[in-house]
């Protein structure tokens, strides 16, 4: 700086003020160090406090000094403010360190004497650990600093570069030394120690911590944990292994995984962060737990917990991963802050991840070897002992290992389950092993499960045959998990071999829809979260874990919402003193809720049972129904009293006793005093859920039409396709598909359309040309049959099911009544079926002009009449006339709304993504009255291709067959999507900066568009422009399509559009499409494709660019 700059006279008062609360705000670490939170630099770096304080330094307040400091530089603002104090002011420096490429990026920074010698000039340089930053930047000479200003700024520094962990941000670190951790408290002793470290507990200051829902303390911190290795130095692989490990699970999406937060290096010290377990291991919990008079539902959440284990599992395995190291301890039980809580396995380090569908046989062959320690002894399978000898301390290791474990675990706690912590405990001090060597002739080792175990084994049997869930369990655990043979080729076993995950997995599913169906994860998301007031624990389901078909929210598709729609009741918990019913409700996030809604219809019924005889399809009864005196009393208008004290039910009393059931499926603790409603169909609870249904028994009525009746006599069904068979043999058609005939014969009708048999398996071309006419077999259909409850073409759907409970009413002066359990549960049965699970079910349900859905409860129907709310689209026999009704003002809302929930349902084949939509696209368009292509309409050209990742995994690029997909379009892209949220009528579209194929090609629209050989069909022609990002910035401006590679001088942008400029001297940002040259250029031929969106300032994009072809 010039003498004479220096020599002004700045406004120390108004910099020192700036300095003081700047020190108010910092905070004190573990260690005693200073740091500010952040939190609190918003508070110091807005553009007035800048331009104030640059005003103060003598400064000229200019904008590329104001945008510097706030956009690059605010910490070395902060630095310099906080070191003025006195007499000395030292932010006029910014000036300087602007004009020498200092920013943030150039901390943290050391001085070294200037090689003349002289004393008074210092080299400011770079850090050499930050040896990671590119840009030019030369030493910055200064002068007249003392060694008090360097000490401080070196101390300083550290203030403000406290790291922050957690979502969307690094995983791995490796900090110097005076890096202060955002660490408030640390405790004194480790909780746990093992072989490889040890865990303490760390309270770290909320603002520094991006995982969602942890719990936080009073004080504002959270709690999280920090497994600190051991400082020797055969370990450190371990650590970079178990780091590498853990940096893998953040991408798994079982909630039942732990999802590590951060991994770090600091001097000797290697350290990683977890989500702190507050409830302790499985162990601790049984320990806290009385598991012979564990209440129902808690049993019902650890049975679900067990499910949601083997699936995580199974998502482990299926990834090619081992853990190695199953057992209790390492089963962690979390609590949210929405008090849900959930078993995690964890403690990874042990795992080893393979390549993808290397089976253990193939790594015997190729002597690839096991790279991690056998785990704790006592969960080991047998035939770790058989490689004890072997030359390698690591043999090979199958994924079998973890079943075995697994089923230790679970034996374990059935014990504890049945018999009680003490006896768990007893049979641990028995026991060293789950197994034991056999005793013959022969080489070799022999092996079995171990006596004592056994014994136990027969012991519980006799002990749960009241519990069928767990007895079934048990099964599970002696016939199918410890089993001694492994089969060396997996995922193929068999039912001499140990259970695969996958399987093991499956099973356990099905205990639990048989046993304990009350809540899945699709339906939890839109339930409240439970809040149990005497400490019990939330009984919900876990997520259903597939790796094909997971995904956040709904199956299928939800419905706008709108303000008429009642809320849909989850469980009920009584709360307070007086134990009033306090209902939560809780609307799901999107944009679009569906809304299914039974409409009476008395008429069509009487024709029905005219059809079917009454007398043939009443409810049977056997004995006498017994009432209690307040039920003989009982009138039509009001069966039950309001409010009911359940304490007052008399339980000799049949209706009593079907109320008190009902009570119990929807009350994790029935309350003292619970208020009821009636209605002419229906008893519930006031403001909550239906609990009973009335029905009434027929009267009179005239003569009915007769329904249509197949006659019968076609042995088969004919198929219309040249030089196919003529018909095709009924009994040799699987299951679902001979169930869907006679359906369709018993509604008279001639066709039925199954896209297994109706397009040639194997033939490519008739698979892509049949593909794309999907809206015409569906709007063309007479009806669509759902098989909701099949889970396979082997499985059907017309099955007897187990007979509904009911109670006989005669009621004076009123028709007989039928009061049965209420069994509408159109959302459970049909919406979280795994059918709709699957992308190609959305667009059969919104062509469909009515579907018959047969499910494992009963047969739903629905129909464009049979939607009440407006908001319920897709029942909507003429879709999307509803919808655009609905949407008026918005129509690519709807689009949007639709085209995000398609994006995350489930494709056994990837490429089918840019298929199975293609009916409802047709429709929309033709509706709409423009051309449609690639996800894209012609109207919404601009808004329709800037959409963007919604999810932290990569979209990785579809391997296409045969079609052409561009990479602007999402139908390019895995994973699922969210389009950038761009207000109505103030975004200026820049259609002169982009051509879209649909300008050059009229007659784009259709399916025709993916087999047309002019792949000059695909290209968008666009205006690139270089944009203004330093590489620092572009992760945190830029949405890329997948984790960046790319350095800031590989991309360009296309301007879609502008804000509109509203206020003078605001800088409009730029809506603009990502983009970089594709590996597929060449000399002659230079391609670009998209790599992500991003919104930025104007000033950063060039106005200068050049049009290019993105493919």
């Amino acid at each position: 700086l010039s003498k004479q700059l220096r020599h002004r006279k700045p406004n120390r008062e108004a910099i020192c003020s700036f300095s003081d609360q700047i020190a108010e705000d910092l905070r004190k670490n573990h260690l005693g160090r200073d740091f500010l939170p952040n939190d609190k630099f918003h508070c110091y770096v807005k553009k007035e406090r800048v331009i104030e304080i640059l005003i103060a330094a003598n400064l000229e307040a200019d904008r590329s000094l104001i945008q510097f400091v706030m956009s690059d530089a605010h910490c070395l603002f902060l630095i310099l403010a906080l070191m003025s104090h006195g007499s000395s002011q030292w932010v006029s420096q910014l000036k300087a360190l602007k004009d020498h490429r200092f920013t943030n990026r150039s901390l943290p920074v050391t001085f070294q004497r200037h090689a003349t010698g002289q004393d008074t000039a210092w080299i400011w340089k770079r850090s050499p650990a930050s040896s990671d930053y590119t840009s030019s930047q030369d030493p910055f000479y200064i002068q007249d600093w003392s060694r008090n200003e360097i000490s401080l700024f070196n101390l300083y520094q550290w203030t403000f570069m406290a790291p922050v962990f957690g979502d969307g941000q690094p995983f791995r670190f490796k900090f110097e030394r005076g890096m202060v951790l955002p660490y408030v408290a640390l405790a004194d002793s480790a909780e746990s120690k093992g072989f490889f470290g040890e865990v303490f507990k760390v309270s770290i200051h909320a603002a520094h911590i991006k995982t969602p829902k942890l719990l936080k303390y009073e004080d504002g911190s959270v709690a999280i944990a920090l497994k600190k290795a051991k400082e020797d130095r055969e370990l450190l692989e371990y650590f970079d292994k178990e780091a590498e490990n853990l940096q893998n699970l953040r991408s798994y999406k079982s909630n039942h995984l732990i999802k590590p937060i951060a991994a770090y290096q600091q001097g000797e010290d290697r350290c990683l962060l977890f989500p702190w377990a507050e409830g302790g291991n499985l162990a601790q919990y049984w320990s806290r737990k009385p598991g012979p008079s564990l209440p129902d539902n808690e049993r019902k959440w650890v049975f679900g917990q067990l499910t949601g284990l083997f699936g995580a599992l199974d998502e482990l395995h299926e990834s090619n991963c081992r853990h190695g190291d199953l057992k209790p301890e390492n089963i962690l039980l979390f609590i949210d802050a929405d008090n849900n809580q959930t078993l995690q396995i964890a403690d990874m380090g042990l795992s080893t991840f393979h390549e993808s569908q290397a089976a253990t046989r193939i790594r015997k062959a190729q002597k690839l070897h096991t790279l991690t320690p056998p785990g704790t002894s006592r969960y080991e399978p047998p035939e770790t002992d058989k490689d004890r000898d072997k030359t390698h301390a690591h043999e090979t290791r199958s994924r079998a290992y973890d079943i075995w474990s697994m089923g230790c675990v679970v034996l374990e706690l059935l014990i504890w389950l049945a018999q009680g912590f003490g006896e768990m405990e007893k049979f641990r001090r028995e026991t060293a092993y789950f197994w034991e060597r056999a005793k013959g002739k022969g080489r070799g080792k022999r092996y079995r499960v171990g006596s004592l175990t056994r014994s136990r084994i027969k012991t519980l049997y006799a002990i749960l045959p009241v519990q069928p869930a767990w007895r079934e369990l048990l099964w599970l655990v002696e016939t199918r998990l410890l089993v001694v043979n492994v089969s060396d080729n997996w995922p193929i076993s068999s039912s001499d071999h140990r259970e695969t995950a996958r399987g093991a997995y499956r099973k356990m599913a099905e205990i639990q829809r048989k046993y304990y169906p009350v809540i899945t994860h699709a339906q939890d998301e839109l339930a409240p979260s439970h809040y149990y007031a005497h400490g019990g624990v939330n009984p919900s389901l876990p997520s259903h874990e597939n790796n094909l078909a997971e995904f956040d929210g709904l199956v299928g598709i939800e419905r706008k919402a709108t303000d008429d729609l009642e809320p849909k009741p989850g469980r009920f918990v009584a709360e307070g003193s007086d134990h009033e019913v306090k209902a939560r409700f809780q609307e799901h996030p999107s944009n679009l809720n569906d809304s299914w809604v039974s409409l009476d219809d008395n008429t069509f019924a009487s024709k029905v049972f005219d059809e079917i005889n009454w007398d043939q399809s009443r409810p049977l009864f056997t004995g006498t129904k017994i009432f209690c005196a307040t039920c003989s009393t009982a009138s039509s208008q009001a069966l039950f009293p309001s409010p009911f004290k359940p304490s007052n039910a008399q339980l000799h009393c049949d209706l009593c006793g079907i109320l008190l059931e009902a009570l119990k499926r929807v009350f994790d603790e029935i309350p003292e005093v619970v208020k009821l409603r009636q209605t002419c169909t229906t008893v519930g609870v006031e403001g909550g859920p239906d609990l009973l249904s009335i029905y009434v028994k027929p009267g009179p009525s005239g003569d009915a039409d007769p329904t249509r009746q197949s006659d019968g006599a076609n042995p088969g069904f004919e198929l219309e396709h040249n030089g196919a068979l003529q018909y095709v043999d009924f009994d040799r058609l699987p299951k679902t598909f001979q169930d869907a005939i006679t359906v369709t014969r018993g509604l008279g009708i001639d066709y039925i359309w199954i896209d297994t048999l109706c397009i040639i398996q194997g033939d490519k071309d008739d698979w892509e040309n049949e593909s794309t006419k999907m809206e015409e077999v569906f709007s063309a259909a007479y009806c669509t049959i759902s098989a909701a409850a099949a889970k396979s073409s082997l499985d059907g759907f017309l099955s007897d099911r187990s007979p509904r409970s009911s109670v006989h009413l005669r009621v004076k002066g009123s028709p007989d009544l039928y009061v049965c359990p209420y069994m509408d549960k159109f959302h459970q049965d049909v919406e979280l079926a795994e059918i709709n699970r699957r992308g190609w079910v959305l667009q059969e349900r919104a062509l469909s002009r009515r579907s018959l859905y047969f499910t494992s409860n009963q047969v739903y129907w629905e129909c464009g009449y049979g939607i009440s709310s407006k908001a319920a689209f897709l029942g909507d026999a003429n879709f999307p006339q509803s919808a655009l009704e609905h949407y008026k003002d918005g129509r690519q809302l709807l689009i949007q709304d639709l085209y995000e929930r398609y994006s995350s349902l489930a494709f056994t084949k990837l490429s089918d993504r840019a298929v199975a939509i293609l009916g409802l696209q047709t429709r929309l368009a033709r509706e709409l009255d423009t051309q449609a292509a690639h996800g894209s309409f012609e109207i919404y050209f601009g808004r329709s291709i800037l959409w963007k990742r919604h999810q932290p995994e990569d979209m990785t690029a579809i391997e296409q067959s045969s079609l052409r997909v561009p990479t602007w379009s999402w139908f390019s892209k895995s994973g699922r999507i969210q389009y950038m949220s761009l207000e109505f009528n103030k975004i200026e579209w820049m259609t002169r900066d982009f051509e879209s194929p649909f300008a050059r090609h009229p007659m784009l629209s259709g399916a025709s568009y993916f087999s047309n050989r002019d792949e000059d069909h695909n290209i968008l022609r666009g205006l690139a422009r270089r944009v203004d990002v330093s590489e620092d910035q572009t992760s945190p401006q830029i949405v890329f399509d997948r984790e960046n590679e790319l350095t800031a001088e590989d991309l360009l942008v296309v301007v879609i559009g502008r804000d509109k400029e509203e206020e003078e001297g605001v800088d409009a940002k730029a809506h603009v499409l990502v983009i970089c040259k594709s590996s597929r250029s060449d000399s002659r031929n230079v391609r670009y494709e998209r790599v992500g969106v991003a919104s930025l300032p104007g000033k950063q994009v060039s106005k200068e660019g050049v049009m290019v072809d993105i493919w």
